[in-house]
């Protein structure tokens, strides 16, 4: 007797294995077919920092996780539904990710004897394990091996097209079509035939092989309007930053020395010479900075993406792009620290650092962009305001957010907002440190523009005119004047949007990468009833004018951050009235909804 497929709302599918078996591309083509199929996807990508660790330890362990819904999402799932395991490290590692009913599926052939010494692990406790789950046990390596053996690669080259036929058969088993895997594979290797009829074959076989479950999910995903597109956070903010170049009529000049998780944000921008952006690979991050300043003193927009350590030596250039007053914008992509650190592990540890890692009064706009999506608004309003008030501006991603991918709308150019530009083109009474009529910023004059020289430093000038001072009076001045000047650019802040009613017994309060995991937690702790909302700031620098008034309309305030309690400490300082608590992490992992939805309940 036949029975229905069993129709759910979601699915949470985790891939792991080698960092060698092609785990991010098997993700990122599974992602990208169930989001052209019209799905709802959110990722997330994990992988060590080596290169290449030893095969088979938990060393070397890389995961992809994407989460299916034919609903609205935001986090990429606490828990999995299906778990493919590649060899006993990557179960050993995720195992206890998987749902109670869960599903694994496992690559038989690495789970031999000399597996289970790699993974430090017992063939016992390992049955034990798996008796607990749903498992089938797939002989994927020798499959392939099987299936190309008259083709002239190697056995090595051979097996390691698995990762297309572990594809195939995961886009049959989900009622997926293979287009999208069969389009990136003609791409990625026109120029190399006997590979590319390989995958094609992998890939083809694996689709061949599986069947799809009658349990498993019966999604129906909604229909759109409008042109979609699965984006990476990192692709976001380059495509951010070359549309608000285009908007302002100006050329984005990106500089960068290559650093990770930044690295893919200069990749993307080397892409887009096209559209007028410029890309300039430096041997530091002193040389990016003092480049990308140049730039923007010679009428371009200057911009570097780092992380990490390299944001410390792009402290300096910083700091001179505060006293010179030129449009800099700055993408730290952050990560586990202090210094080297954990270079592909998540944190939010650089939020002090944005806000104060210079020397004397340093005021500059800082940013935080809440998703893969939002990096593209970030990064375009980053631009815009850099212009408008002739300063650095910081914009605080993170690991997570540079290499997850979500589903997201491609907006109509035409309506981006302006970002007006206006140089100065008089040399009547021209003053190139003196305030612009009705603006709190100083003109900006281009270079080679009759009567309009003069001097950008760091050396403190005089109000107006720009002469070097060492005058005490003109120096606070002009530290007023800076100060302000940022101040002022809470004026371009529109009014903090709240998840829940503006008023109740809790409120959740997060910035960058934290924002999927409070929303989805806040939203169920609504559906129980309790009076809980949330508001997740993107400009903690300066704060919106209106975030003192709601979090006076709270009994309580909890903070979830990847750090030991940056914004907290902020925020404390600010608002001493109002019982403010935090909840950090930092273990390189992003928040669980369950992790703040227990303690939104211990306070509710």
């Amino acid at each position: 007797m036949k029975t229905s497929p069993k129709t759910i709302k979601e699915t949470v599918i985790r891939i792991c294995g080698d960092s060698g078996d092609g785990i991010q591309l098997l993700g990122e083509l599974l992602a990208g077919s169930f989001a052209r199929a019209g799905y709802r996807v959110v990722t997330r990508p994990d992988f060590p920092p080596e290169i290449r660790g030893a095969q088979g330890t938990a060393a070397a362990v890389s995961s992809y996780q994407v989460r299916v819904a034919a609903d609205p999402v935001f986090a990429p799932g606490d828990a999995a539904d299906l778990l493919v395991a590649l060899n006993p490290a990557a179960l050993k590692k995720h195992i206890s990710v998987l749902k109670k009913e869960g599903t694994l599926l496992l690559n038989e052939d690495d789970f031999s004897p000399e597996g289970f010494m790699k993974a430090a692990w017992t063939r016992p406790s390992f049955r034990k394990q798996i008796a607990l789950f749903k498992n089938d046990a797939v002989p994927f390596s020798s499959l392939v091996c099987e299936i190309l053996n008259r083709s002239s690669l190697k056995k090595t080259e051979a097996e390691r097209c698995k990762n297309f036929f572990i594809l195939g058969f995961l886009l049959k088993t989900f009622g997926l079509e293979t287009a999208h895997a069969r389009e990136y594979v003609r791409k990625k290797f026109a120029a190399k035939p006997v590979f590319l009829k390989a995958n094609e074959k992998a890939l083809r076989a694996g689709f061949d092989r599986a069947r799809p479950e009658r349990s498993n999910p019966d999604f129906r995903p909604h229909p759109k309007k409008g042109a979609y597109r699965l984006l990476s956070g990192n692709e976001a903010l380059a495509l951010g930053l070359v549309a608000a170049g285009i908007k302002a009529g100006k050329r984005i000049f990106f500089t960068g020395y290559p650093i990770t998780p930044a690295n893919s944000v200069l990749h993307e921008m080397a892409k887009m010479t096209r559209f007028g952006a410029f890309t300039f690979q430096t041997e530091d991050e002193i040389a990016a900075g003092g480049a990308a300043l140049g730039a923007s003193f010679g009428g371009a927009i200057g911009a570097t993406a780092t992380s990490g350590p390299g944001l410390c030596l792009l402290s300096e250039m910083a700091n001179l792009g505060v006293s010179a007053e030129l449009p800099f914008v700055i993408l730290d992509v952050q990560r586990g620290g202090p210094s080297t650190g954990m270079p592909t592990k998540n944190e939010q540890s650089d939020l002090l650092q944005a806000l104060f890692g210079r020397n004397g009064d340093s005021p500059v706009i800082v940013l935080a962009p809440a998703s893969p999506s939002d990096c593209f608004d970030t990064a375009y309003e980053a631009v815009s305001l850099a212009i408008k008030y002739m300063t650095p501006v910081y914009v605080l991603s993170d690991a997570f957010l540079a290499s997850a991918t979500e589903v997201w709308k491609i907006p109509d150019e035409k309506k981006l907002p302006t970002i007006r530009v206006v140089h100065a083109h008089s040399k009547k009474n021209f003053l190139p440190y003196a305030l612009r009529k009705g603006s709190s910023a100083r003109p900006w004059a281009l270079p080679g523009t009759p009567g309009l020289q003069y001097c950008a430093s760091g050396v403190e000038k005089t109000y107006g005119s720009g002469e070097v001072s060492h005058d005490g009076p003109n120096h606070a001045l002009m530290t007023r004047l800076r100060q302000e000047k940022i101040h002022s650019a809470a004026r371009d802040i529109p009014p903090t949007a709240l998840c829940g009613k503006r008023k109740g017994r809790l409120l959740v309060v997060g910035w960058g990468s934290t924002f999927a995991a409070i929303r989805e937690s806040v939203i169920r702790g609504q559906k129980k009833g309790l009076r809980v909302s949330a508001c997740h700031l993107r400009h903690l620098h300066p704060l919106p004018r209106d975030l003192g008034h709601i979090v006076e309309n709270f009994d309580h305030i909890l903070v979830p951050e990847l750090n030991n309690g940056q914004l907290v400490h902020v925020l404390r300082s600010r608002y001493r009235n109002v019982p403010i608590e935090a909840l950090t992490k930092t273990t390189g992992d992003p928040f669980a909804v369950s992790e703040i939805l227990k303690n939104i309940e211990r306070l509710s």
